[in-house]
């Protein structure tokens, strides 16, 4: 096996919300060669305009769907356990770079929500935004990261 990087992992202390109802928890996808995978590429390529798909007689497809409704759930849990807890950071992990207006708009959700529910403010322009902690004073960061940066 590799080694961890992380020395002493009793040390690190984290909680992880992640969402298992949408994305591609939802479940939605067709095995390759089916009659279901090869209507939706079929769609993709000549309705959409979708070139990229490799290999496309022997693709299974999938849809991950992800809503404003769901994220905006997901992150006010989570900042709202940061702030019961005393935590001092909220990092939202994400391949937006990527896939932009699923993840991306994962990210811009999370980072509206904490501004308009919780008085973030941006750090340095953003988008990284900071809010007060109402128990506390204490300040908690609001922060992303992509996933596998």
């Amino acid at each position: 096996g590799t080694p961890s990087p992380v020395k002493q992992p009793e040390l690190t202390d984290m909680v992880i919300f992640r969402e298992n109802a949408e994305d591609i928890y939802a479940g939605i996808e067709w095995k390759a060669g089916s009659a279901e995978a090869d209507k939706v590429i079929k769609f993709l390529r000549e309705e959409m305009g979708v070139s990229k798909i490799r290999f496309p007689e022997q693709c299974g497809i999938g849809v991950k769907p992800c809503s404003e409704e769901g994220t905006k759930r997901l992150v006010r849990a989570a900042i709202e356990y940061a702030i019961t807890n005393d935590r001092d950071s909220v990092t939202l992990v994400h391949k937006g770079n990527i896939m932009k207006f699923t993840e991306g708009a994962f990210k811009d959700w999370g980072y509206q929500l904490a501004r308009e529910e919780f008085g973030g403010e941006l750090i340095d322009g953003g988008p990284w935004v900071k809010i007060k902690n109402p128990n506390t004073g204490k300040e908690i960061v609001v922060k992303d990261v992509i996933a596998d940066a």
